[in-house]
């Protein structure tokens, strides 16, 4: 039975191997085949060798390659990843990442408990443009026009590679430091 099938198949083995590689490949580069263009390069390469006799897939070999190949590759729904994100993910450039990280890191002996990752986030303060204010009845938000021009502070998180971290430190603009600015410091920031 299986030599029947065997001749039954439009696509050799091999070039069966080089779909499933070009399946992955693309997905890995974030340009993954859809169904259709899988569907189109089969036929493409049924064209390159049997000109004479062509005979297209048909329209559920799709599903057929998938099933014969399930340990491989499988249909996903995708998510949309920005361009810049996905031009700066490619194997290249991670190859490049790990190879500076192990010539600046691993070979120059820096200990992972010295290894830091800080972000920082912006916020506007708390009290910035809330007054008690009359307005109608029923409405649940009342809002005021004023300035757009406000200050926001800037918290800045710094946690080390082995899961320990150093207090927040948090940055005001202002030419100088008020006391109240510690009230009520639980974080112990800085």
């Amino acid at each position: 039975m299986s030599t029947f099938n065997t001749l039954k198949k439009k696509l050799y083995d091999e070039e069966e191997c080089v779909l499933v590689d070009l399946v992955l490949e693309s997905a890995d580069q974030g340009l993954p085949l859809t169904q259709s263009v899988l569907h189109e390069t089969a036929n493409s390469i049924i064209k390159g060798h049997d000109r004479e006799s062509y005979i297209p897939v048909g329209h559920g070999w799709v599903s057929w390659f998938l099933d014969q190949h399930h340990d491989e590759i499988q249909a996903h729904w995708s998510c949309p990843l920005d361009t810049q994100r996905a031009q700066a993910l490619n194997p290249e450039v991670v190859q490049k990442w790990f190879k500076l990280v192990k010539e600046r890191v691993v070979l120059a002996g820096i200990r992972p408990e010295d290894i830091y990752g800080m972000d920082k986030s912006g916020f506007p303060p708390s009290d910035q443009g809330t007054q008690s204010v009359l307005g109608r009845r029923g409405t649940k938000t009342q809002h005021k026009q004023g300035s757009a021009n406000r200050e926001n502070f800037t918290v800045l998180v710094t946690v080390c590679t082995v899961g320990t971290t150093v207090k927040p430190g948090v940055i005001f603009k202002g030419k100088n430091f008020q006391k109240a600015w510690c009230h009520d410091n639980v974080s112990n920031a800085v």
